[in-house]
């Protein structure tokens, strides 16, 4: 039958006339328990939005399933005009040019993503905290109005802990963003005592413990101690066990429900915690992953013919790195790390991180401990400061926080250690040219941070070693003559990719960014080029005679660029920003 009208309550109303007054520098973010319908609100306001002319409405979300709702809603606010058309679940058109649409974060981030995000009028973010803190705050920052919404509890990811993670970067960002709760619940009457129950049972309300508690805590005077799950898992440690949830909650921006089941019951998961005065303050989950023993089955996993799920370290290491022997090695992997929200910053985790390692290797007849995770400069960081070595880094990216998956591993047999040579040797010497391609979006920061902990790229000196003559020679005539960028670009390359590794040389962020885009393949103007590449160490004139010929170089060099064609003379941006 028909779908009765979409009326919205009190609540609803006022956060409509909110987003309608929405500005650059006042977003909103919607938050409240499941069942309060803020995606419905959401869906209302653009659909208000559309009649009023507002053109553009991007919609993103770690999930497009998740987004349905809000696009219902729309459709059925706006009722049968005959001016609405809907040629996908995910996509809403109306009149001449509005438009609501769904785009995943991954995309709206890169090439013409970025146009189109600058173009729309609004984008709506729908539980934003099911994406990583940065990529919310690089949204805030790019698209010019934003409304997001995110749910304090339930499967859509931790929002407890995006409030305590993201939303004091977005206030100071954008210091007159408006924060808005709805309370009254659509599914059911408030005070329902079946909402509580389903609360209690999944331990929505769980949070760690209280800040005063714990504010003296520090690696000096907590303790390390490994936990058994099973005990854990008993009614006498209910509270200890919903103040864990509750650090895992806040700790990771994917953390649902079901985890905790899997965390408990799955034999093969090791627990490790920090404590200060008797509470958990740190906590590590780790998995023992068995070798795939079955040769045919370990064959079909290389080929990529199958999969073998709880083996993820032997399938990034096979199927994607390309090295079969992963599938008949045991690994401990690390799942999680978090620290309480109160404590970071304190050297916890990082200590935590080692004591639980050592008593992987310890008490675990492992070839590596290894972990996968979102290569961040940050992560990678610490992973390298406790010993972690990058084995892979895959080539896709994750749909929702736009990062590539990194793979590292300590390792502790003979032939672990052989395999991660070999996959580094083998990563260092397709770096330049995965640079082209699947790494084409790579930050400066992670290059650094990936650079730091490989051989040096194909074609770049070792350590120590002075470089090619004739590569030095091609720099500086780049950057002092005139001569063509195919000319020299090799040397160009290997020259930036040098003076990204440790000790990385001191760039000016523009320079860096000119220099990236040449290595990644990018336009680039090579009146902007040219000066970035001066900056190199490799194009240090060697004497001063060569230092006094710079003047005469610039002016040959800036007649040069002069002469570049139109078509070519674009500043060296990201596809879809203003030059």
């Amino acid at each position: 039958g028909e779908r009765p009208p979409l009326v919205p309550s009190s609540e609803q109303r006022r956060l409509i006339e909110a987003v309608l007054n929405t500005t650059g520098s006042s977003p909103v973010l919607v938050t409240g328990r499941r069942g309060r319908g803020k995606s419905a609100s959401l869906g209302m306001a653009a659909a208000v939005l559309l009649q009023r002319g507002a053109g553009c409405i991007l919609v993103t979300s770690p999930s497009q399933p998740a987004t349905w709702q809000l696009f219902e809603a729309a459709a059925r606010y706006l009722g049968d005009d005959c001016e609405v058309r809907r040629p996908s679940p995910f996509e809403l058109q109306t009149g001449p040019g509005g438009r609501i649409e769904f785009v995943s974060p991954a995309d709206l981030l890169v090439g013409d993503g970025l146009a189109r995000l600058r173009n729309a009028q609004f984008l709506f973010v729908d539980e934003a905290a099911g994406l990583p803190v940065d990529v919310v705050v690089e949204l805030l920052w790019r698209a010019r109005r934003v409304v997001m919404s995110t749910t304090l509890d339930g499967y859509e990811g931790s929002g407890q802990g995006f409030m305590l993670r993201a939303l004091p970067q977005l206030r100071i960002r954008k210091q007159e963003l408006r924060h808005f709760e709805l309370q009254a619940p659509m599914r059911w009457n408030l005070g329902c005592p079946l909402e509580k129950l389903a609360n209690a049972a999944m331990l929505l309300d769980a949070k760690p413990v209280d800040n005063d508690l714990v504010a003296d805590a520090s690696v000096e005077n907590s303790s390390f101690e490994v936990l058994d799950q099973q005990v854990l898992s008993e009614w006498r440690h209910e509270d200890e066990l919903s103040e864990i949830f509750g650090m895992l909650r806040c700790g990771h921006y994917k953390t649902k429900p079901s985890d905790l089941s899997t965390f408990l019951d799955e034999p093969s998961m090791r627990w490790f915690v920090l404590r200060f005065n008797g509470h958990v303050i740190g906590l590590v989950i780790a998995a023992i992953e068995e070798p795939i023993e079955d040769k045919h089955v370990a064959e079909a996993v290389y080929k990529r013919q199958r999969k073998a799920r709880p083996q993820l370290i032997a399938q990034a290491l096979s199927l994607d790195a390309g090295f079969l022997e992963a599938t008949g090695m045991r690994h401990a992997r690390v799942m999680r790390l978090c620290v309480h929200p109160g404590l970071q910053r304190r050297g916890l985790g990082a200590s935590l991180l080692k004591r639980s390692i050592a008593e992987l290797l310890r008490a675990e007849q492992v070839d590596a401990v290894a972990a996968c995770f979102g290569a961040t400069a940050y992560l990678m960081k610490l992973w390298r400061n406790v010993g972690g070595e990058l084995a892979w880094l895959a080539h896709g990216r994750e749909p929702s926080s736009g990062h590539h998956s990194a793979t590292v591993l300590l390792p502790c047999t003979a032939r672990s250690r052989h395999l991660l040579h070999r996959a580094q040797a083998r990563l260092a010497l397709q770096l330049p040219e995965l640079l082209l391609g699947p790494l084409a979006r790579l930050s400066a920061d992670v290059l650094a941070e990936l650079l730091a902990g490989l051989p040096p790229p194909g074609g770049c000196p070792r350590d120590g070693d002075e470089p090619d003559v004739q590569d030095v020679a091609d720099v500086r005539s780049f950057a002092w003559g005139a001569r063509q960028v195919s000319c020299c670009r090799y040397a160009l390359v290997r020259a930036f990719l040098s003076a990204m590794r440790p000790p990385r040389a001191t760039l000016d962020p523009r320079s860096e960014q000119v220099l990236l885009d040449l290595v990644q393949g990018r336009d680039v103007n090579e009146g902007l080029l040219r000066p970035a590449v001066r900056k190199l160490p490799w194009a240090a004139p060697p004497d001063a005679s060569e230092g006094r010929a710079r003047e005469g170089g610039e002016a040959t060099a800036q007649g040069a660029a002069r002469r570049v064609p139109r078509s070519e003379r674009r500043a060296c941006c990201e596809p879809g920003e203003k030059k």
